[in-house]
């Protein structure tokens, strides 16, 4: 098949016994499910839930968890690594993707300097000498007895994410983001849906969900690189500790942190369960995202008072101290007469995403029934979802604690970069609703008369013969030309050697990170792209009178 000029996409069938297109790709190991046809690189092995020791789990108080995190984060040193696989040009690695573009003895990835067997990596070996048994009891436990079959599947797909200039230690990474990317996203699907949270999931989402849970909880079980483990968790630790909540993701941190907490001590360990020390975990990033919201979200409009004997009116006893510490948060930059139960309604509403992809997580790593709240359409109140997780409700237990209060002032104090008194607009706060496509016009007609409007910016001969439109954006490009062919990096976010691209290919990266769906207005067709090297055709949600896709305009 001929390769498409914009979207730099060449598709090929491999004859296979009969000269029928093969059902696999032996060179980019990949496959067409026999179930369900879908693109597949990899099996995701099913694995149990992890077994809860027998016995009271022991207790661990916040005072225990922040003394035995800052032994730890204070004891942290550097080891060597194993031996990383560095690309040269003369690397012999059949599939690297990174020879291309490297220069001698160093990846491009490297700092110049940094040898390829000498990567950083920090562990914490010394504190487990010195913290309290209290803390300790939380990694004790049986190591299940996984077969050689179920490791290698485990190691396999780990090793199959798209990182192949690290190994072992960036694949454990990616896993653990694709973990939380996948919660993340089938959240976003079931509030668009309005679906309830954990009482309607679509089988394809519940069974990928669980084993991707489950795989990621055991990791620390059978990775052969332990000191990769420990030092993404001490990583992670540091991360939510020590660095602005504005700075990274409080429940993408969690689900690291959650994942890799077992192997903290750099040893095989149990796989990763939802005892108290995942639970003093999970509290210490919900402040952080509560933190998050205090400094950056607008409460300009909570201005409304309450009548007395309304439950506001009540409930604002327990709120005396929240407008005096945000605007200590916000270094004086606070308006006056503001509401404080409306301010408190608001800041809960920033947190609601991250409750809920919390009870998603915990509800896959533990198997633990979901209450009837959770299984039904708006029962994922902000009180029933801290009451799944065992987290406290009110500002007073959750924030007006001098430790937490401390604690936030501390990231307020780093946050200098992010936040100096005003909100800015780079800071991604929590959407009211789920994000959303752009909304297209019922009749097709009106979609032809908007698209003959456009002409290409970079030629003045004649009118695009294919113009497409970002369903994301909206806006219109030049598609299957030359015109508007620019330069990008092979591999995004670096720099160095660049290719050739269209103008639908270039708006893909820019505008959805390397992921896009686009309208060929005239073929009335959809285009989803996932570049460099991906892409799929679809039927465009137009209809004609016989309830068939329109081809008036093929």
């Amino acid at each position: 098949m001929p390769r498409d000029p914009c979207s730099s996409i060449t598709l090929t069938w491999m004859p296979y016994r009969g000269r029928q297109p093969a059902a696999f790709d032996v060179e980019k190991k990949e496959y067409l499910c026999p179930l369900c046809e879908r693109l597949c690189n990899t099996a995701l092995p099913l694995l149990p839930a992890p077994t809860m020791p027998v016995g009271t789990p022991p207790p661990l108080t916040e005072e225990t968890y922040n003394e035995s995190v800052n032994l730890i984060l204070k004891l942290k040193h550097q080891v060597k690594s194993e031996s990383v696989h560095i690309c040269t040009e003369f690397c012999e690695e059949m599939h690297c993707q990174a020879r291309a573009r490297s220069v001698g003895a160093m990846s491009s990835d490297m700092e110049e300097g940094e040898l390829a067997d000498e990567t950083e990596v920090y562990v914490s070996t010394h504190a487990e000498n010195l913290l309290t048994p209290e803390f300790l009891a939380h990694f004790e436990g049986e190591i299940p007895p996984y077969n050689e079959m179920t490791k290698a599947l485990i190691e396999d797909f780990a090793n199959m994410l798209p990182v192949p200039d690290y190994g072992g230690m960036a694949a454990s990474a990616a896993l653990y983001r694709s973990t939380s990317y996948t919660i993340f996203s089938t959240n976003a699907v079931l509030q668009a849906e309005n679906r309830p949270l954990l009482g309607d999931l679509p089988a394809r989402h519940r069974d990928t969900l669980q084993a991707l849970i489950r795989l990621a909880a055991a990791l620390p079980s059978v990775w052969s690189h332990t000191k990769h483990l420990a030092h993404h968790a001490l990583s992670t630790l540091n991360a939510l500790e020590s660095t602005s909540p504005l700075a990274h993701e409080p429940f993408g941190t969690l689900v690291s942190l959650v994942l890799t907490a077992p192997s903290l001590f750099c040893k095989a360990a149990t796989p990763a369960r939802p005892n108290n020390l995942a639970k003093q975990i999970t509290l210490q990033c919900f402040r952080a995202t509560l933190a998050r919201a205090l400094l950056v979200t607008d409460v300009s409009t909570c201005k409304s008072v309450p009548m007395e004997g309304q439950e506001d009116f009540k409930s604002i006893s327990d709120l005396d101290s929240l407008l005096p510490f945000m605007k200590e948060l916000r270094k004086g930059k606070l308006e006056d007469d503001l509401n404080p139960a409306e301010v408190w309604q608001k800041i809960k509403g920033q947190c609601h995403t991250f409750l809920r992809c919390c009870c998603l997580f915990y509800h896959f790593l533990s198997d633990i029934s979901a209450p009837t709240e959770l299984t039904v359409v708006n029962g994922d109140t902000f009180e029933s979802l801290c009451g799944y997780l065992g987290l406290p409700t009110t500002f007073k237990k959750l924030v007006d604690v001098p430790a937490t209060r401390q604690k936030m002032m501390e990231w307020v104090g780093v946050s200098a970069e992010w936040f100096n008194g005003e909100i800015p607009e780079h800071v991604v706060r929590e959407p009211s609703e789920p994000p959303r496509l752009i909304p297209l016009p019922d009749d097709f007609s009106e979609l032809m008369n908007i698209v003959s409007e456009f002409s290409c910016p970079n030629s003045e001969r004649e009118d695009s013969k294919k113009p497409t439109m970002c369903l994301v954006c909206g806006q219109i490009l030049c598609s299957q030309s030359y015109c508007c062919q620019t330069d990008v990096p092979k591999t995004p976010g670096r720099s160095g050697e660049t290719q050739r691209v269209g103008a639908v290919l270039a708006h893909c990266i820019s505008c959805g990170g390397g992921a896009g769906l686009f309208l060929r207005v005239r073929d009335c067709e959809l285009m989803l792209l996932a570049s460099p090297g991906r892409g799929a055709k679809l039927a465009a949600p137009y209809l004609d009178t016989y309830g068939e896709t329109d081809q008036v305009t093929h």
